[in-house]
């Protein structure tokens, strides 16, 4: 499987160690949604879609309960689920206002990772390798960069084999 990426240049002169240079960025494919996911997994079970759509339901529910009592959801393969907190500083504890120094409230992921040959992988990444956008078009079709919709950037920390790009930290 191949995670898609197009090349983006680095438009902001304000940025001067970044600007101008090259970056890879993935490229989204599209969206897929909880139908979606519900029949591919009956493809792959004896869970009927209907079903699966279901417990995939309660799950977000559920979950949605379990962070907000501050618990940390553990799903294993994908990874931990907790809530997070952006607050403003203050010089004495006695001063903290909640309404007023607790700035948003989020969720924070971490995907999970294991060790493979001494490099750590994410599981949600394991066996994928990276494939140039530009090699899928036709010659004659160019591939500008810029920001396009739905491209996150970023490094690659996962993956396993031979590719270099796989094997980072």
């Amino acid at each position: 499987m191949a995670i898609i990426y197009r090349l983006w240049q680095q438009p902001n002169p304000k940025l001067p160690l970044t600007y101008g240079k090259w970056y890879a960025r993935p490229q989204m494919m599209g969206t897929v949604g909880i139908d979606d996911l519900a029949a591919l997994i009956e493809e792959k079970c004896t869970v009927h879609e209907a079903d699966v759509v279901a417990v995939l339901k309660s799950l977000t529910g559920v979950m949605k309960q379990q962070i907000q009592l501050g618990y940390r959801v553990e799903l294993p393969g994908l990874g931990t689920f907790k809530p997070g907190l952006s607050s403003q500083g203050v010089a004495n504890q006695a001063d903290f206002d909640a309404r007023k120094h607790i700035k948003r409230m989020k969720i924070m992921y971490v995907p999970e990772k294991t060790k493979d040959n001494g490099h750590f992988v994410y599981e949600l990444l394991r066996g994928a390798h990276v494939q140039d956008l530009a090699s899928l078009l036709p010659k004659d079709t160019t591939v500008t960069g810029g920001s396009s919709s739905g491209d996150s950037g970023g490094g690659n920390n996962g993956g396993s084999g031979s590719d270099p790009i796989e094997d980072r930290p």
